[in-house]
């Protein structure tokens, strides 16, 4: 009951179900859409695809780091929040971009820095967890990632209609047709995170799962 009624842990799930499904395009969808709209060689396009996640992976780190320091500093409203916020944003400033951008490695180097600000904001989502779970943290964690594995799921699907919705794949689909199909994958990638980017406002670590607040008077 505790989980399914706080609304700092379902805008902590909306935000890793809207995470999973931008971040599932990285492994699902570049290395197709590097064929189909610039005809990259298979093996530049493994180079390409590996980028974004070795150059994220650090972030972890750094992003761990971060949000403890900005708790210490500011609180556990705002220590945990405000990496997800302005991680969300920056992601999405680099998939706007992608939008702009008409050549493989500029867009892989946007997606390089999309990859690197989701990653620095994770941290923040499993510091929360452990904030407000207790000893049933758990259960906390396993809730959030079943939402955020559902985001993952339905990503291809709605992706993929986004992008049918420019391309005729019946017919010989034209590169015009490929640039504005995917443009608007990375538009519809970039609404995702400035919503998710906007419910991260509402993560709030001092609430605890399960515990009820002291009445005052």
């Amino acid at each position: 009951w505790g989980i399914l009624t706080s609304p700092g842990l379902w805008a902590s799930a909306v935000v890793q179900f809207g995470t999973n499904f931008v971040w599932v395009f990285l492994g699902n969808e570049l290395p197709t859409f590097l064929q189909r709209v610039y005809q990259v060689p298979i093996e530049t396009r493994g180079w390409m695809t590996f980028w974004p996640f070795f150059l994220s992976l650090p972030m972890l780190l750094v992003g761990g780091w971060w949000t403890d320091w900005m708790t210490k500093r500011y609180g556990p409203r705002l220590g945990r929040s405000f990496p997800l916020v302005s991680t969300r944003f920056v992601g999405a400033l680099a998939m706007v971009a992608c939008f702009f951008l008409d050549a493989p490695w500029p867009i892989v180097i946007a997606l390089c820095l999309f990859a690197m600000a989701n990653d620095m904001g994770l941290p923040a989502i499993w510091a929360y967890n452990l904030d407000v779970g207790g000893r049933n943290v758990g259960l906390i964690l396993g809730w959030g990632n079943m939402v955020g594995n559902l985001g993952a799921a339905v990503s291809a699907l709605l992706l993929g209609f986004v992008l049918k919705r420019y391309v005729d794949f019946d017919a010989a689909p034209t590169i015009a047709q490929m640039k504005a199909g995917y443009g608007a994958v990375f538009l519809t990638c970039a609404a995702v995170f400035v919503l998710i980017g906007i419910v991260s406002l509402f993560v709030d670590a001092t609430k605890k799962i399960g515990v009820k607040e002291p009445t005052q008077g």
